[in-house]
């Protein structure tokens, strides 16, 4: 599963990016934010941050071309949904 996180590098998206870093089902994650998105320090021993992309979006109201494409094809872009998934409990 393909994951973009929005607002990965918020309080609530950095947990979500650290712990999907683990979850074994999820094979991409996309932090999308205005700023770059660090790979959290402290993923742990079982997190593939090879699996992890960093997606900066000035604009959120007129994505580029080049944001559409790094985006495509994921299969969830909800913080709630995808947190709880992950065993968040936000």
């Amino acid at each position: 599963m393909k994951l973009i996180i929005a607002g990965s590098t918020g309080f609530v998206g950095t947990e979500i990016v650290r712990q999907a870093l683990s979850h074994p089902s999820i094979t991409s994650v996309v932090g999308l934010a205005r700023r770059p998105t660090p790979t959290p320090h402290n993923a742990g021993p079982h997190a593939d941050a090879r699996k992890f992309k960093s997606v900066v979006c000035e604009d959120f109201k007129n994505y580029t071309d080049n944001v559409k494409q790094k985006l495509a094809e994921a299969d969830r872009s909800e913080e709630r949904r995808v947190g709880k998934e992950c065993g968040s409990s936000v």
